[in-house]
Protein backbone atom coordinates (compact mmCIF):
# COMPACT_ATOMS: atom_id res chain seq x y z
CA UNK A 1 0.00 0.00 0.00
CA UNK A 2 2.84 2.44 0.79
CA UNK A 3 4.01 2.44 -2.82
CA UNK A 4 0.55 3.73 -3.88
CA UNK A 5 0.33 6.81 -1.66
CA UNK A 6 2.11 10.17 -1.89
CA UNK A 7 2.90 10.47 1.80
CA UNK A 8 2.63 8.79 5.20
CA UNK A 9 2.01 10.95 8.28
CA UNK A 10 2.86 9.85 11.83
CA UNK A 11 3.13 11.57 15.19
CA UNK A 12 6.12 11.77 17.49
CA UNK A 13 4.82 9.06 19.83
CA UNK A 14 4.69 6.53 16.98
CA UNK A 15 8.21 7.49 15.93
CA UNK A 16 9.52 7.18 19.49
CA UNK A 17 7.79 3.90 20.36
CA UNK A 18 8.00 2.06 17.02
CA UNK A 19 10.96 3.71 15.25
CA UNK A 20 9.33 2.94 11.86
CA UNK A 21 11.25 3.09 8.59
CA UNK A 22 8.04 3.38 6.50
CA UNK A 23 9.66 1.93 3.39
CA UNK A 24 8.29 -0.31 0.65
CA UNK A 25 10.82 -3.03 1.44
CA UNK A 26 8.43 -5.93 0.72
CA UNK A 27 7.07 -4.73 -2.64
CA UNK A 28 8.58 -2.97 -5.63
CA UNK A 29 7.98 0.76 -5.97
CA UNK A 30 9.18 4.01 -4.58
CA UNK A 31 8.82 4.87 -0.92
CA UNK A 32 6.36 7.60 -0.04
CA UNK A 33 7.31 10.96 1.44
CA UNK A 34 7.39 10.68 5.23
CA UNK A 35 5.79 13.34 7.43
CA UNK A 36 6.31 13.63 11.17
CA UNK A 37 4.36 15.82 13.57
CA UNK A 38 6.89 16.58 16.29
CA UNK A 39 6.04 19.96 17.85
CA UNK A 40 8.98 19.99 20.28
CA UNK A 41 11.53 18.20 18.04
CA UNK A 42 11.82 15.35 20.53
CA UNK A 43 12.51 12.52 18.07
CA UNK A 44 16.30 12.11 17.80
CA UNK A 45 17.97 11.96 14.38
CA UNK A 46 19.28 8.51 15.39
CA UNK A 47 15.71 7.17 15.16
CA UNK A 48 15.19 4.69 12.27
CA UNK A 49 12.51 7.01 10.89
CA UNK A 50 15.32 9.34 9.70
CA UNK A 51 17.65 6.60 8.42
CA UNK A 52 15.92 5.83 5.14
CA UNK A 53 16.16 7.63 1.81
CA UNK A 54 13.46 9.90 0.51
CA UNK A 55 11.94 13.18 1.50
CA UNK A 56 11.10 13.70 5.17
CA UNK A 57 9.11 16.65 6.51
CA UNK A 58 8.98 17.41 10.23
CA UNK A 59 6.33 19.88 11.41
CA UNK A 60 7.35 21.62 14.61
CA UNK A 61 7.01 24.82 16.68
CA UNK A 62 10.63 26.02 16.48
CA UNK A 63 12.52 25.80 13.23
CA UNK A 64 12.42 26.13 9.44
CA UNK A 65 15.43 24.48 7.82
CA UNK A 66 16.57 21.86 5.34
CA UNK A 67 19.42 19.41 5.83
CA UNK A 68 19.82 16.70 3.21
CA UNK A 69 16.48 14.96 2.77
CA UNK A 70 15.00 16.35 6.01
CA UNK A 71 12.95 19.53 5.96
CA UNK A 72 11.82 21.17 9.19
CA UNK A 73 8.71 23.32 8.85
CA UNK A 74 7.72 25.66 11.64
CA UNK A 75 3.99 25.86 12.35
CA UNK A 76 2.60 28.43 14.79
CA UNK A 77 1.72 26.98 18.20
CA UNK A 78 -1.96 27.89 18.39
CA UNK A 79 -5.41 26.36 18.08
CA UNK A 80 -5.03 26.29 14.28
CA UNK A 81 -1.93 24.05 14.29
CA UNK A 82 -3.59 21.12 12.52
CA UNK A 83 -5.41 23.36 10.05
CA UNK A 84 -2.15 25.17 9.21
CA UNK A 85 -0.28 21.87 8.83
CA UNK A 86 -2.90 20.45 6.46
CA UNK A 87 -3.00 23.70 4.49
CA UNK A 88 0.80 23.57 4.10
CA UNK A 89 0.67 19.93 2.97
CA UNK A 90 -2.00 20.75 0.42
CA UNK A 91 0.36 23.32 -1.11
CA UNK A 92 3.06 20.68 -1.65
Amino acid sequence: MRSHVDAILIGKNTALSDSPKLTTRLVPGKSSMKILIDPHLSVPLSNDFFKTPGRIIVYNYFSDSISGNIQLIKIKNDSNFLHNLLFDLHQK
